[in-house]
């Protein structure tokens, strides 16, 4: 095989690979991925994104600044959290909501504990209670958020819970099979840091000046190599629309808009490519 043949189909089991854990984790949380636009994020992410969304029939995909170091970027500006959890295998009526609510004070006080050595202040902690939960005799469970409750605990409510979330997974709700509990939960969280991320006004001439040039790249669906422009990310300002074949370069990361699809920089600075009308993405 010859290099470009070689590197091409090195690509494509890339994406399917990608394409398929995908699909499975869609499908386990129990929707339809043509209702929603993808992230596409990490150095190699935006490179693929296109024919992930193609694959799943999806109507694009967003691609944030800084893309590369999205999940860098996210360490540092989400709020600081542990999660604790205790065994409690427990049929459910068979549970004394007394003795559950003892098992989550205890771990709220380890949290609050935990969060101080932080520098989190109780006021400041927001806590939050689930459990893994499941049909006797299955052999998985699902997480299900206890429902907030003045007092205490209220068992029927957290039995309600769960066929909620089942049925919203899983279309459907066995309300006369036994259900168990296996695990307690919590989470504890302090604030979100302040974080100031000021976009520059919107510019759509900006697309012109950030063109450095063009050149070709292969695309497989359009029959070969293709001239495609080069775009420095840095340039475009929000309300910037490209036209594919385009290759938007960063620091960080490259992403890739391919014949028959565009991408408008939104006010955010994120990067959205959908397929272009008359597509026939969605036919």
């Amino acid at each position: 095989l010859d290099p470009v043949t070689t590197a091409s189909g090195i690509y494509e089991v890339v994406n399917e690979s990608m394409i398929s854990a995908t699909r499975v984790h869609v499908a386990e949380r129990g929707e339809d991925p043509r209702r929603y636009m993808l992230v596409a994020f990490g150095g190699a992410g935006p490179v693929h994104a296109h024919a992930i969304v193609k694959a799943l029939k999806s109507p694009g995909f967003i691609c944030p600044p800084s893309a590369g170091v999205a999940s860098a970027l996210g360490f540092l500006t989400a709020p600081i959290a542990f999660d604790f959890g205790r065994s409690y295998i427990t049929r459910l009526e068979q549970v004394d909501a007394a003795d559950l609510d003892s098992v989550y004070r205890a771990m709220e006080q380890e949290a609050l504990a935990v969060l101080a050595t932080a520098s989190v202040r109780e006021e400041q902690v927001e806590l939050t209670r689930s459990a893994d939960i499941r049909h006797v005799g299955q052999g998985h469970e699902i997480s299900v958020q206890l429902p907030a409750v003045n007092g205490g605990i209220d068992i029927e409510a957290i039995r309600n819970a769960f066929y909620v979330e089942y049925e919203r997974l899983f279309g459907h709700a066995h309300r006369d099979v036994p259900v168990e509990m296996l695990t307690c939960r919590l989470r504890a969280s302090g604030p979100k840091p302040e974080v100031d991320l000021q976009a520059p006004p919107a510019d759509p001439a900006s697309a012109e000046r950030a063109l450095k040039g063009a050149r070709p790249a292969f695309f497989k669906d359009a029959g070969g190599f293709v001239e495609t422009r080069i775009y420095d990310r840095l340039l475009l300002a929000p309300g910037a629309r490209l036209t594919g074949p385009a290759i938007v370069e960063e620091v960080d990361c490259t992403v890739v808009v391919p014949p028959g699809m565009e991408a408008n920089l939104d006010h955010d600075q994120n990067l959205v490519v959908t397929f272009a009308s008359g597509d026939g993405q969605h036919d």
